[in-house]
């Protein structure tokens, strides 16, 4: 993505997991608007490893398994490596939500057979086939919505689910001015949660008040909402590619 004329000088609020805030403010600040990095979701490990553990220790290999975010397949790789199982043996076929968790999947060894053209985890149940009696092993965070394995199981899947990493909020990091900040980007509802909760209520009023929340898809304009953002544009392609170019749309409307 080139950088190009920005109509009017904007601030951008980053907040997002710790590991993304600095490479997504660094973009921000290549196209020519300028960052405050607020990270607000720390990563974890599950508290109980032994769900995982059995899963991907499993003597039969899942028909499916399913990828809703490249940080589940980090931690399946992880995990399976600590636990001397070769994770490409884990499933016969995987899915994945998104280019960059599709990268990630081929990374692991393991061929993606599907991956939705809407970038949405509701939109996966529809493109696997014929789920009824089929084992599928869905690893994900300890946040994660109910409507995919409620989704899958609808279908006659036998799902086992498992919380694969754990989505904690990140200490509140130093202060910034509200009155500056123009757009606050999300990249996952829990961002959006744990910074109005970092923030607390009289600051987080003040900043929905004036900034548009920028989201990378709907969920996660939909966390936005219900917290207070009256004003919110979502990414149509919902990478974060897609959310850059959001922002920029937002910036320069007649460009």
């Amino acid at each position: 993505m080139t950088r190009v004329a920005i109509a009017r000088s904007l601030t951008v609020l980053v907040a997002t997991p710790e590991d993304r805030a600095s490479d997504l403010g660094a973009r921000l600040r290549a196209l020519g608007l300028q960052a405050i990095e607020m990270p607000t979701v720390r990563i974890r490990p599950p508290v109980d490893l032994r769900p995982l553990d059995r899963a991907l220790q499993a003597k039969i290999p899942y028909d499916w398994v399913i990828f809703t975010s490249a940080r589940a397949v980090e931690a399946v790789r992880t995990r399976a490596a600590a636990l001397g199982v070769e994770a490409r043996n884990i499933a016969h076929r995987a899915a994945a939500v998104g280019p960059a968790t599709a990268k990630a999947v081929r990374a692991l060894g393991l061929p993606v057979d599907f991956v939705p053209n809407r970038y949405l985890t509701d939109a996966i149940p529809e493109g696997l086939g014929d789920l009824r009696g089929r084992r599928v092993l869905l690893p994900r965070s300890n946040l994660a919505r109910r409507s995919l394995p409620e989704a899958l199981q609808r279908t006659g899947a036998d799902v086992t689910e498992v919380t694969a990493y754990r989505l904690a909020a990140a200490p509140p990091a130093a202060t910034f001015d509200i009155s500056a900040v123009d757009i606050v980007a999300f990249t996952s509802a829990s961002s959006a949660r744990f910074l109005v909760s970092n923030l607390g209520a009289e600051p987080s009023r003040a900043l929905m008040a004036r900034a548009v929340a920028a989201c990378i898809g709907p969920v996660t304009a939909e966390a936005a909402r219900e917290l207070g953002f009256a004003a919110r544009v979502v990414a149509e392609e919902h990478t974060v590619d897609g959310l850059l170019t959001a922002i920029l749309r937002e910036a320069n409307p007649l460009g």
